[in-house]
């Protein structure tokens, strides 16, 4: 019964966090639509929670996404669960530091993973079904945007919620 009702809330915060996400891109402008909430979500989960399942939490959420998006299925989906797992891999091996910049490094690995995985992914697809090409510099510009202001964002919403976490009290040692 007590795993029904972790599932269920986990699945309502994964379809809270789309729908926001959602939100955020239809409603904000141009450059602070490149916002990517999810990773913020992600990457703060990862280093609360320190577990595994935030890659299934990115299955979820990438799936979700993947509903409403307007690229093939699968790519949103793959590319995001596999940088959520390479960054997983990065948080326990390489960054091992819990600080705030040490997180903000964590999401600038991954969103660069993921549209590294994201845009060679479309550009294969647009190579075998000679669709339309996107153009590379307008790629760069909504990439660099999404990079600076989603690591900006992790960096803040990190010190925000670690000083409403963890009280800040003198530790005084027993004899």
């Amino acid at each position: 019964m007590i795993w029904f009702i972790r599932l269920t809330k986990l699945s309502a915060i994964v379809l809270m966090l789309v729908i926001i996400q959602l939100i955020i891109f239809s409603v904000l402008p141009s450059p602070f639509s490149s916002l990517n909430l999810m990773f913020v979500f992600l990457v703060l989960f990862m280093f609360r929670k320190e577990a595994g399942g935030v890659v299934w939490i990115a299955f979820g959420t990438q799936f979700f996404a993947e509903l409403y998006a307007a690229t093939p299925f699968g790519v949103l989906l793959f590319s995001g669960t596999i940088s959520t797992l390479l960054s997983y891999w990065l948080f326990q091996q390489v960054f091992t530091n819990r600080s705030w910049y040490s997180g903000m490094a964590v999401c600038m690995c991954a969103l660069f993973i993921y549209r590294l995985f994201y845009t060679s992914l479309l550009f294969g697809i647009q190579l075998i079904s000679r669709a339309p090409t996107i153009p590379p510099l307008f790629l760069l510009r909504v990439y660099g945007w999404e990079l600076v202001l989603t690591t900006i964002l992790t960096g803040l919403a990190y010190l925000i919620s670690d000083a409403l976490a963890k009280p800040k009290r003198p530790f005084v040692l027993l004899r």
